[in-house]
């Protein structure tokens, strides 16, 4: 999904996700489905929660910012959501299985900054809120 072609005087790799997602609407629905797949695949093997986590969360900035005609799909070409993924669930696999059940720092870490950056948005949302619902009202009240 990720990295199937190259572009062979840059060796960029890209895959069929970006390609997809050109489709409006289905495309980027489509390619999450399958990203979430290997999602899925992680958490009924017994990886630990925090990794999956992680998987998760790499799944919803690709869906997200995926959306996002044209550039969406130009950050999938870099993102690669399910390379990424693909990567964590092999490097615990290759691992001894009372390691791999272990959660690591840089997963935790992963999924901190994300949840942080998520709940700097929702303040950031809610007071741009607040400030446009009090120019309507001293609009209205004149």
């Amino acid at each position: 999904m990720d990295t199937a072609f190259e572009v062979p005087v840059l060796r960029w790799r890209f895959g069929l996700d970006p390609l997809i997602g050109l489709v409006p609407g289905v495309g980027d629905a489509a390619t999450t489905v399958v990203a979430i797949y290997i999602v899925g695949l992680a958490a009924k093997i017994g990886m630990p929660r925090v990794t999956v986590a992680r998987m998760a969360l790499n799944v919803a900035i690709d869906m997200l910012v995926g959306a996002i005609p044209f550039v969406g799909d130009l950050f999938d070409v870099w993102w690669k959501a399910n390379h990424r993924n693909a990567t964590l669930l092999a490097n615990r696999l290759a691992e001894s299985p009372p390691l791999a059940r272990k959660a690591r720092l840089g997963d935790w870490l992963f999924v901190g900054a994300v949840v942080l950056a998520l709940g700097l948005l929702f303040v950031g949302i809610v007071a741009v809120a607040a400030l446009l619902l009090a120019a309507l009202w001293n609009l209205a009240t004149g």
